[in-house]
């Protein structure tokens, strides 16, 4: 995204979430990231909007919010469902899933960005056996304690909120 306006196909999908039959009614982020296409943007975007919800609403979210680079490729694309109609475990974590709202604890978000930071400068000199080992990290497990299962529930909401609005059926 950014500087260009929205797919007609990505923009039908986006009101579908949403539950609106006017584009002019879809969630603010959408147009805001038309203006850039810096994933950086897009995800302080995100978390800023998830956090504002939750100042609105009451409901606590995960202070420790973190986004990968591919879960923002995913919400700024559409890809809302990468493992299209079969659910895979490699893939839960990706898209709008509730698996992508998990925490992260200071030293893990260090972890992926380090990762993402080597997967960019390597990229031209993968071979396809390195390329496929880079892919096969296993999504988090989610919790087992009550007040972060509940933050993560929290968190979620506030990511259908901030990406779809209150029309949103998920």
């Amino acid at each position: 995204m950014g500087k260009k306006s929205i797919d007609k196909d990505l923009l039908a999908t986006i009101m579908g979430f949403s539950g609106v039959t006017d584009p002019t009614y879809i969630t603010m982020i959408w147009r805001k990231w038309q203006r850039t296409s810096k994933l950086l943007t897009h995800e302080n975007d995100l978390i800023r909007g998830i956090k504002v919800w939750s100042r609105a609403v009451g409901i606590e979210v995960s202070p420790c919010l973190f986004f990968t680079k591919q879960q923002i490729k995913d919400f700024t694309s559409g890809n809302f469902n990468p493992g299209d109609c079969l659910a895979l475990f490699v893939s839960c974590d990706r898209g709008v899933s509730i698996l992508s709202c998990m925490s992260m604890t200071l030293m893990q978000q260090e972890k992926h960005k380090s990762r993402e930071a080597a997967e960019g400068k390597s990229t031209s000199n993968h071979s396809l056996t390195e390329a496929l080992q880079l892919q096969s990290t296993d999504p988090p497990a989610p919790s087992t304690h009550y007040q972060e299962f509940k933050l993560l529930l929290g968190t979620f909401a506030g990511l259908l909120a901030v990406l779809f609005g209150t029309g949103c059926d998920y």
